[in-house]
């Protein structure tokens, strides 16, 4: 059940809408937009971050130039295909690459010191 819901005021009508919603593939606290064409759900969600559209496990950020009300099952799968070939985190720089250790050179035999040496 989504967070928020009084469990003891809950009736069944309530959960099997539930039941049924979750079934459907809805994500609680989002919107089924409909089914991916290769399958599953999109939904869109409200995150930290602002709107996002949601399937499997691709998230998309909607543009804050299209509302998440309005935006189209059309609109949704073109955002996913767009997300699905960049990084997971662009504003993440990667590491750069680590170098391998610097060989350090063959100690030098030390001189002996002292007196009396042959």
């Amino acid at each position: 059940m989504p967070k928020g819901v009084n469990l003891d005021a809950l009736t069944l009508e309530q959960a099997l809408e539930a039941l049924k919603s979750k079934a459907a593939g809805v994500v609680p606290g989002g919107r089924l937009l409909g089914e991916h064409p290769d399958g599953g759900p999109i939904n869109v969600l409200a995150g930290r971050f602002g709107p996002y559209v949601k399937w499997a496990k691709v998230n998309a950020t909607i543009p804050k130039s299209k509302s998440p009300e309005t935006i189209t099952l059309e609109e949704a799968v073109e955002l996913i295909a767009d997300r699905e070939g960049r990084p997971a985190n662009p504003m993440r720089k990667s590491a750069p690459p680590k170098k391998a250790p610097a060989k350090r050179a063959a100690a030098k035999p030390r001189a002996a010191k002292g007196r009396g040496a042959a």
